[in-house]
């Protein structure tokens, strides 16, 4: 996420013109059209509207389904610090989304009373405008293959110690008479 943010903040004045100027591309009626701004920018994660007293009036519309169990609700709190440019567009920091898990934006387009907000996928404008390549098959390879080597190494220690236990239960109940450090410290050796 470290590397993700850096690159980000280093071209963050190209990054939020290209935003800025796909989201004056798109439709008009964005609610209307959320299906086809969907399709068309896979780097949208969702959308939904709310008015001028920060009340939500839309569902909030995602690629594979629609909500709207949040119409009505305030969401204030998001516009508490939120400073418009010139040409009544806001783009966050980045953050963690709370549905996918991965670095995201959210720009808010301001047309009249509405505001209309846009979750991005921040890794994908950054890979659309060649600025960093993720490659996600090598990312889960990578992490099953240390996964699959901390589970090995797991179960080698317990198997250790359930060694050593044993040898342990036996010096100490059976009283062999063989040297008690050798044996509690054979497993290991």
């Amino acid at each position: 996420m470290k590397e993700v943010i850096n690159i980000y903040k280093k071209h963050k004045t190209t990054v939020d013109e290209f935003i800025i100027t796909m989201i004056k591309n798109l439709p008009k009626n964005y609610i209307e059209n959320a299906d086809t701004i969907l399709k068309n920018h896979p780097n949208i994660q969702l959308i939904y509207s709310v008015d001028s007293e920060y009340r939500q009036i839309s569902p909030i519309i995602c690629k594979k389904r629609s909500e709207s169990g949040n119409i009505g609700s305030m969401k204030e709190h998001y516009f508490s610090k939120v400073v418009f440019n010139s040409e009544n567009f806001y783009i966050s920091n980045p953050y963690i989304h709370y549905r996918t898990g991965k670095a995201s934006l959210s720009v808010v387009h301001k047309i009249n009373d509405v505001y209309y907000v846009f979750d991005l996928n921040l890794i994908g404008l950054l890979e659309e405008l060649r600025l960093m390549e993720y490659n996600s098959l090598y990312d889960k390879i990578k992490r099953t293959i240390y996964f699959l080597a901390a589970l090995i190494l797991a179960l080698v220690s317990i198997t250790l110690i359930l060694y050593g236990a044993y040898i342990l239960g036996e010096v100490v109940f059976f009283k062999n008479d063989n040297d008690l450090l050798h044996n509690i410290f054979q497993s290991i050796i």
